[in-house]
C-alpha cells in the first residue's frame, strides 16, 4: 500500500501532521511507530519529572516517553491491534524500568537481586536524562558525534542532577550518596539542563555562545515557578544546580555499567 497523504487533523497525540489513523487514532509516524514498538515490545516507561504530568507536543514528544504513551491509552488507541509479527518501522528510545528487568533475573538471590533492581533503575534514569539532554535546544546546532562527546565528558553533572531530582522510590536508595534532593516537573528539569549547558559554555567550544544565556534561563526558570509553584521554589532550584556544579562526587559505582556505553544506547537510534 502507498503512503496516506498528509491528513488534515494533526496527531491526537502531539499535534504534528498526521498521515491518517493508526491503532484507532489520527497520528504522525513518530508517535504510531512509537506506539507499535512500545506494545510490541511490552516496555514500561519511567516518568523523566517523576511526577508524570509531562507536555506531550511536536517540540516536547521525545522529552518523556513515559507520558507519551499514557496519552497514547488516554486517547484510547488500540493495543490489540499492534501486529506484532511485522518488525517496527521505526527506532525510538526505551527507556526500560525496573519491572521489564526482573523477569530476568528471577533466579538471582535476594541480595544480588536488589542491587540489579537498584542499578537497572538509575541505568534507565541516567539514559532518560541523558536523551533529555541531547534533544536540548542549546545542542540543536551540534553535529551527532559533538553532542556524543559533550554527554560523555559532562555526563557527572547531569547524573547527579537526574538523582537529586528523582522521586521517592529511587531516593531512598541513594540518598546516603547524594542527600540533597528536589523532586521537579519537566519543565524545571528542562531549564535545570539548560542552566546547566550554559554553565559549561565557558570551557566547552560547542557551548561557546551559551554563558550570555544563563540569565535569560534563569529568569525563565523564576516566572515558571512564580507562574506554577512559588517565587522561592526558582532560588531552591538554583541552589541545587550550584551544588551540582561544584560537586566532585563520583556517583558512578550507582551504574551498572560505564556511563560511555549507557550513553551510546542514545546514539545508536
Amino acid at each position: 500500500m502507498g503512503r496516506n497523504s498528509v491528513a488534515t487533523i494533526p496527531c491526537q497525540v502531539c499535534g504534528d501532521r498526521s498521515y491518517g489513523r493508526h491503532y484507532g487514532q489520527w497520528t504522525c509516524d513518530g508517535c504510531s511507530c512509537f506506539f507499535k514498538r512500545s506494545v510490541r515490545k511490552n516496555i514500561t516507561y519511567t516518568c523523566i519529572s517523576g511526577h508524570n504530568d509531562c507536555i506531550i507536543d511536536k517540540a516536547r514528544r521525545n522529552w518523556c516517553p513515559s507520558c507519551r504513551l499514557a496519552k497514547c491509552f488516554r486517547l484510547k488507541m488500540n493495543s490489540k491491534a499492534v501486529q506484532r509479527e511485522r518488525g517496527p518501522r521505526c527506532v525510538m528510545p526505551a527507556f526500560a524500568t525496573t519491572e521489564s528487568c526482573r523477569s530476568r533475573d528471577e533466579d538471582q538471590s535476594k541480595g544480588n537481586h536488589i542491587e540489579l533492581e537498584i542499578n537497572y533503575s538509575v541505568d534507565d534514569l541516567f539514559v532518560a536524562a541523558m536523551f533529555a539532554v541531547s534533544q536540548s535546544v542549546l545542542l540543536a546546532f551540534t553535529t551527532r558525534e559533538e553532542r556524543r562527546e559533550l554527554l560523555i565528558e559532562k555526563y557527572p553533572h547531569f547524573l547527579a542532577l537526574a538523582i537529586s531530582t528523582a522521586d521517592a522510590r529511587m531516593r531512598k536508595h541513594v540518598q546516603h550518596v547524594l542527600p540533597k534532593h528536589l523532586e521537579m516537573n519537566s519543565e524545571e528539569f528542562r531549564l535545570s539542563i539548560c542552566i546547566l549547558l550554559c554553565k559549561m559554555g565557558s570551557s566547552t567550544a560547542a557551548l561557546s555562545f551559551a554563558p550570555p544565556l544563563l540569565p535569560i534561563y534563569t529568569h525563565w526558570l523564576s516566572i515558571h515557578c512564580t507562574s506554577f509553584s512559588w517565587p522561592s521554589r526558582a532560588h531552591e532550584i538554583i541552589a541545587l544546580i550550584d551544588e551540582i556544579w561544584h560537586d566532585r562526587t563520583n556517583l558512578d559505582h550507582l551504574l551498572s555499567r560505564p556511563a560511555a556505553d549507557l550513553i551510546d544506547r542514545i546514539f545508536r537510534l
